[in-house]
């Protein structure tokens, strides 16, 4: 946070040279690094599972423009929050099953843009640089199987798996249009390809407890789940709204 704070400090030095500063809030499509279970179509799983996807990323970006180009710094977090759960009904039997998986993800990522401006419109494109720390990915599994009638229960089942926190480190290509309203604010969307290399994942801490009224269990594994090397690519799309200042 002191180091983001010098930053700010710096660039409003700069524009107190008669130079424009902007701060913009965007929000961005959340991208997922991993697959875990039956995470692979938006809204409905291949194995009749049912899907709702909560993830969110926000955006806060910073820029100063100098004369022949712009020095930008863009800060995102994503929540990644995915529920996959199935309720049907099967001899008798009512089948239950619930899988929720989060990741925390953090972004810092200073670039360099030019900028055309056209009347009210803008086209900038460049380069950044991009370190994302990603946080632990945790799924709860929940899974119950009970009489459709009378509700007994005959089997339930509690597991987690955690895999490893880790980080990326790359280059994107931004390329943003803008569109200016009054003086001060202007609509951008942006699109980046970006390039990383990626140390995710690691040893996969999995843990399982299970009862019904005739046999209770519980037990622990692990697995290695890593994935790691430069062939680590992302597509981030942006839109959000920016306030220009003059200072």
């Amino acid at each position: 946070m002191k180091f983001l704070t010098q930053i700010l400090i710096v660039m409003v030095a700069f524009n107190s040279y008669g130079q424009q500063l902007n701060i913009g809030l965007h929000i961005s499509n959340p991208i997922r690094d991993t697959k875990v279970g039956w995470y692979d179509i938006d809204a409905e799983s291949f194995d009749d599972h049912d899907l709702k996807n909560r993830s969110i990323a926000y955006e806060l970006t910073s820029t100063y423009a100098l004369k022949k180009f712009d020095l930008r710094l863009r800060m995102n977090y994503m929540r990644i929050n995915i529920l996959e759960y199935q309720d049907n009904y099967f001899a008798g039997t009512r089948n239950q099953v619930d899988v929720q998986a989060t990741q925390n993800k953090f972004s810092i990522s200073p670039g360099i843009f030019k900028r055309i401006n056209i009347e009210q419109l803008s086209l900038s494109f460049g380069f950044e640089a991009i370190y994302t720390y990603h946080g632990q990915f945790k799924m709860n599994l929940e899974s119950l199987q009970s009489d459709s009638i009378s509700g007994t229960v005959f089997f339930d089942s509690f597991g987690t798996s955690t895999i490893p926190s880790g980080y990326a480190i790359g280059l994107g290509t931004p390329f943003n249009f803008g569109f200016k309203i009054g003086n001060r604010f202007v609509i951008q969307a942006e699109y980046s390809p970006s390039m990383y290399y990626a140390k995710l994942g690691g040893t996969t801490v999995s843990t399982e407890y299970s009862n019904n009224p005739f046999y209770s269990d519980s037990g622990s594994w692990y697995t290695e789940d890593v994935y790691e090397g430069f062939a680590h690519l992302e597509h981030r799309f942006s839109f959000g709204l920016v306030y220009w200042m003059k200072l």
